[in-house]
């Protein structure tokens, strides 16, 4: 019921993959493609390369599954950059002096000098829901800054009382 046109879908994809098993397969978004519910997937228009991604030999469920993580690849990689950039070539940005030291799926790992941590950590957060916002404008997106000085997948995001970002401890 939520997502009404998945059964189209699934059988535009069964058409793409053929009796080869093998596709190739673009990524999707609004800026590339169009629902209609009596045509089905419809290419909008050509995409400008620099964003546009073919995936070739996938199955079934790459197929199916690719074109949407692509753009979620995309968008994080693009936050990796426009960070990177803040973190050495803009001198007024908070992320100035920062280092970006790991990148994992979609997080963005940093160290900060403590005393601009607390600017610094919602400023790389602003920037990677833009960032991710170019490629997936209809989805929502959240990325909330933990400060630790221990990593934690069970880090969490805590502010001060006047709502300022705060170093998360280990209990």
């Amino acid at each position: 019921a939520e997502w009404p046109e998945m059964p189209h879908y699934f059988e535009w994809v069964s058409r793409v993959v053929g009796k080869s098993g093998q596709a190739v397969m673009p990524c999707f978004g609004r800026k590339f493609w169009n629902f209609d519910s009596e045509k089905g997937f419809l290419p909008e228009a050509l995409a400008d390369l620099q964003v546009c991604v073919m995936r070739g030999g996938v199955s079934f469920t790459d197929c199916a599954n690719g074109g949407f993580q692509t753009l979620a690849a995309l968008g994080a990689k693009y936050a990796l950059r426009l960070v990177t950039r803040e973190c050495y070539l803009d001198r007024e940005s908070p992320l100035f002096g920062a280092r970006p030291i790991f990148f994992a799926h979609d997080e963005i790992f940093s160290e900060f000098l403590e005393h601009r941590a607390a600017l610094a950590g919602p400023r790389k957060a602003l920037v990677m829901r833009e960032a991710m916002r170019v490629f997936v404008p209809d989805v929502h997106i959240a990325a909330e800054p933990a400060l630790q000085r221990v990593w934690s997948k069970d880090a969490d995001t805590v502010l001060d009382a006047n709502g300022v970002l705060q170093v998360w401890e280990p209990k």
